[in-house]
């Protein structure tokens, strides 16, 4: 199972990160290790790279496509594909079987700058197709 925390990057730093994710990568990792000590420069730091995600927007499609939802929780079934998502006005969790689940592709209708992060296998990619996919690296440049 993969666990995926999705951000919508704001567009002049998806510029600059653009052809070096990993930068991105690690100063995101470094807010999701943060200590509650250092929150007030996470929540700084998170406000300047990231927007604040549409939850409403993203219910609103994601209510026709659902297979069920709780709040801010949803199955979602595509291609006989299920994938988890739970919205935060922060980031987008996502739970999956797939490396790449298909219902990824219909999220570059909200937003062109989605960075996808696993933490836990060390993975990173951007979601637009302009960007190349580091998802099938072996993490030799770790």
């Amino acid at each position: 199972m993969r666990k995926y925390y999705l951000f919508t990057i704001k567009k002049e730093y998806y510029e600059i990160y653009k052809k070096n994710p990993l930068v991105l990568y690690k100063t995101i990792e470094n807010l999701y290790k943060l200590k509650k000590d250092d929150l007030s420069y996470g929540i700084t730091l998170y406000n300047q790279i990231c927007d604040i995600i549409d939850i409403n927007r993203l219910k609103n499609y994601f209510n026709h496509i659902k297979e069920k939802s709780n709040g801010n929780k949803y199955l979602i079934k595509l291609n006989n594909q299920f994938t988890f998502f739970d919205f935060h006005y922060s980031c987008i969790i996502c739970k999956s079987c797939k490396n790449y689940p298909t219902v990824f592709n219909t999220l570059n209708y909200y937003n062109k700058y989605i960075f996808v992060c696993d933490f836990y296998n060390r993975d990173y990619f951007f979601l637009n197709k302009d960007v190349i996919s580091l998802s099938n690296t072996k993490y030799n440049y770790l």
